[in-house]
Order: structure tokens, then sequence, then C-alpha cells
């Protein structure tokens, strides 16, 4: 018996859905808040705050979310899709971290990221999340609330570039979901 299979359940497949859908809520008001930053310093803060927070809640849905959501009836195929736009939001990180903040460039490709980053929380509310409210057993629901609570933990925040924050949070999410 797994550590997540011993604990106390309490919330539904509907209150996962609620919590992820308040993640993206945050993460549209960070985009915004780099979009509005008044200089490249500020913006620069603002985008680290932002793929802090995203390397975690990226971890959180490869962990708790997606595997779940790949095993109900036709969600295999929909987790795949979602995985697939993660790595790639992944790889538009990548260039935004190595771009001068400051630097037209940066705001263009912060603007296709953000168009990017919609697009992909609006399908993931659409086609992968509704599989979830119904589907979920009581040992996912609360695996699945754990780690999303930890999202977003200024402890937890994360150094480095942005893949090596993900698999850090990766590792922290795994050895919650093991622990007893």
């Amino acid at each position: 018996m797994t550590g997540i299979e011993q604990r106390q359940v309490s919330g539904t497949g509907r209150d996962v859905v609620a919590a992820v859908v308040a993640q993206h809520g945050r993460i549209t008001a960070m985009m915004r808040e780099v979009g509005d930053a008044s200089d490249a310093a500020a913006r620069r803060e603002a985008f680290d705050v932002l793929r802090g927070y995203l390397a975690q809640h990226e971890a959180a849905e490869e962990e708790a979310v997606h595997p779940v959501a790949g095993t109900a009836v036709g969600g295999e195929a929909v987790a795949h899709q979602r995985e697939l736009e993660e790595t790639g939001a992944a790889q538009q990180i990548k260039r935004l971290e190595e771009l001068d903040a400051g630097s037209p460039s940066f705001g263009v490709q912060f603007g296709l990221f953000e168009e990017a980053v919609d697009a992909h929380a609006t399908a993931e509310e659409k086609e992968e999340l509704p599989l979830l409210e119904e589907s979920m057993s009581p040992d996912a629901v609360a695996a699945a609330l754990e780690v999303l609570a930890a999202v977003g933990a200024p402890e937890h925040r994360g150094a480095g570039d942005f893949a090596a924050m993900l698999a850090a949070a990766r590792q922290r999410f795994r050895a919650m979901m093991a622990a007893p």
C-alpha cells in the first residue's frame, strides 16, 4: 500500500478540477503581471516567479492529473495532447530564459507563450478535466489534492532554469505521493 492509499480522503474529482482551474486563473494573473511590468528588471522578476509556479503546476499535473485522465474512456489521447502542449511550453520558456527581458524579442516571444498557455488551459478545462470529475478513485483524489495544494509554496519555488525547477518539483511530488 502506498502513502496515498493510507491517507484520509476529503474531496471529490470536482474538488480536483476546481483546484486546477483556480491555478489556471493564478497563472493568467501572473502572466498579466509579466506583461504589465514597468521595466526589464520588474519583467524578469515577474517572469521568474511565473516560471517557478508553472514548474510546480505542470509537475503536479504530470504526477497526479494526466495519469488519471489517461485511464478514462477516451482519455489517453486527450492526456497525451496536453502533455505535448506542456513540452512545447517548456521549450518556449527555455527561449524566454535566454532573452533579455527588456528586448522586443522577449515581448514577442512572451506574447506567443501567453497565447499557447491560454489555449492549453482552455483545452485542459474542456477536454481533460471533465474526465476527472467522475472517474477519480478516492486514492487518486487524495493524491491530487495533496500535490495541488503544495503548488505555489514559496519553499518549493526552486532555482535554476525551468527544466531544473520542473525536475525538482516532479521529484518532490513523487516523494509526497509515496510518503506514508
